[in-house]
């Protein structure tokens, strides 16, 4: 195992998808994959930093925006396409690689910018067990690491796993518990109503806010399937 190399092991499709960069460049519109030398030097200084690290990042391009789209390499969303963005928000961007170069491929020939790229929708992945596990153990790790964590794993989590939402929505780390309100939000259920109100009423308003937004859509829901008679 060559641990100097960040390509040492990368799956074939990532391969692949240096191996046809050439073919995805656009730099009128601040599209420029990587080639495999490129990316490989890059991804060693991006796992100085903890996230690329822990999800093993290798960089797919550099638009020269320090905000790179990345294929991570290790744990439950292997695979998926992260945006390292510590300005204005990073996570998971991609459910695949395939998906982000269909994205590129419609960018460029839309005439869109990278900055301008429309995420896709991140689904809960099948391994619910070891996301579940990975979450849980996030709340004996130190502040930072447990931010971090949460804030990767959270949106492979299924919405029905409601003890680990309880678990997250009352620890003292008020960023995990915004990071929980958020994914109510996104992620509503009837079955969430009460974590939503309970966090509505949290003293931090990054907080409050998504969890009382999470909390109107839920109380609609239900009246919903009431007028229905569901």
């Amino acid at each position: 195992m060559n641990t100097s190399d960040p390509l040492a092991e990368a799956p074939l499709e990532l391969l692949e998808y240096f191996d046809e960069a050439v073919t995805l460049k656009a730099t009128d519109l601040s599209i420029n994959p990587l080639t495999r030398q490129a990316a490989a030097e890059y991804a060693v200084s991006i796992r100085q930093i903890p996230v690329g690290e822990q999800l093993g990042l290798v960089p797919l391009e550099d638009a020269d925006n320090s905000k790179p789209f990345c294929y991570i390499t290790k744990g439950p969303a292997k695979g998926m396409i992260f945006q390292f963005n510590r300005g204005d928000g990073q996570g998971l961007r991609y459910p695949s690689l395939a998906s982000f170069v269909i994205a590129l491929r419609q960018a460029k020939a839309n005439g869109i910018e990278i900055d301008d790229l429309v995420s896709v929708p991140i689904p809960a992945v099948a391994k619910q067990a070891d996301v579940s596990v990975r979450l849980i153990g996030a709340l004996a790790m130190e502040p930072a690491e447990a931010e971090l964590t949460v804030e990767n794993l959270l949106p492979l989590l299924s919405p029905d796993s409601l003890d680990v939402l309880e678990a997250l929505s009352q620890t003292d780390n008020f960023l995990i518990r915004e990071s929980v309100a958020i994914f109510l939000e996104r992620n509503p259920r009837t079955q969430h109503e009460y974590i939503a109100q309970r966090l509505a009423a949290d003293k931090y308003g990054q907080v409050a806010r998504p969890a009382t937004a999470a909390a109107k859509i839920i109380r609609r829901m239900k009246w919903e399937q009431m007028r229905d008679g569901a």
